[in-house]
Formats: structure tokens, C-alpha cells, sequence
């Protein structure tokens, strides 16, 4: 019979009492009660933690918004809903956390291709129907009235690098 290795510290017996040890440590001062590598673990993955909220809240507006463009009569306030609640949960993160705006640039790229292949999926369309990259500004996305959006093609949104060469 093969037994795992013991966990020997309290950061990997019980989350909550390292947690509230580390902090009473802390706050008195008691560094040497202090594990370094595990809060400083812990600080990192709350970084990355806010991050991946920030990617995944981006992703549920995009996916709205392509569906909104692409799908006119299928339309609902749900989306609206959806696309507002996202916004609030980046604007309270990033209302803790001001650094993070600087990384919206670099999340909605990744965020737009997990949201096309979404979209793609949700509405029964080719991903080819989508724009390769992100026809919305930020501001866009994290601002304007979605309501006063049309289409894709009707509100000039398309990339440079997705306008059809024909035209």
C-alpha cells in the first residue's frame, strides 16, 4: 500500500489556520513565525488570482457582444445583464487594484479568442463569421451602450486586418 508524504506544515494541513496564524503573526510582529515561502506563494496567486477574474469577466462580455452583433433577433436583456454584471465585477477589481488596468490591453486579445470559439459554439455559426481579433476598443467594452450597437459591418467595428478585401 502506497501512502502519500505527511503534510507537515500548517499551510498544508488546514488553509484557514495558517491563514489566520500568519496573520496574527504579522500584525505582532513575530516574523519568525512567519512561513516566507508560503505567503509569498500566497501573494502571487493573489495577483494572479485577480488577473484571471479580470480575463474571465472580459470573456463574458465579449461573447455578448458577438452574439449581439451576430445575432440580431436573438437579442435579450440577459445579455445586457450579463454584459453589466461583468463590467461591475472589473470595475470593483480594478477600483482595489488600479495597477490592473494596464493589463486589460493584454487580456482582451486572449480573451476575444476564447470568446470567439464560445460564440462560435453558442450560436451555431462558422468562427470564420467572427473577426479574428477584437473589433472593440476597451472603452467599448468596458463602457458604451450596448443598445447602440448594431452589427458587426454596420458599426465599422471590424479590424483593419478583417475588412473584406472585396469591398
Amino acid at each position: 500500500m502506497h501512502r502519500s508524504k505527511p503534510r507537515t506544515s500548517l499551510y498544508e494541513r488546514d488553509f484557514h489556520a495558517w491563514l489566520q496564524h500568519t496573520v496574527r503573526a504579522l500584525r505582532s510582529g513575530r516574523w519568525e513565525l512567519i512561513d516566507r515561502d508560503a505567503l509569498a506563494e500566497e501573494l502571487e496567486d493573489m495577483g494572479k488570482r485577480d488577473r484571471r477574474a479580470i480575463k474571465s469577466h472580459l470573456r463574458v462580455i465579449l461573447i455578448h457582444l458577438l452574439k449581439w452583433a451576430t445575432q440580431p433577433e436573438m437579442r435579450s436583456r440577459g445579455w445586457l445583464g450579463s454584459i453589466g454584471n461583468a463590467r461591475d465585477a472589473i470595475s470593483d477589481i480594478l477600483a482595489d487594484s488600479p495597477s490592473l488596468a494596464g493589463e486589460i490591453a493584454v487580456l482582451v486579445p486572449e480573451a476575444y479568442l476564447q470568446a470567439r470559439r464560445q460564440a462560435a459554439k453558442e450560436t451555431g455559426l462558422p468562427a470564420e463569421r467572427f473577426p479574428s481579433r477584437c473589433p472593440w476598443t476597451e472603452a467599448v467594452l468596458l463602457e458604451a451602450e450596448i443598445e447602440a450597437m448594431g452589427d458587426l459591418q454596420s458599426q465599422g467595428g471590424r479590424h483593419q486586418s478583417d475588412a473584406d478585401p472585396t469591398s
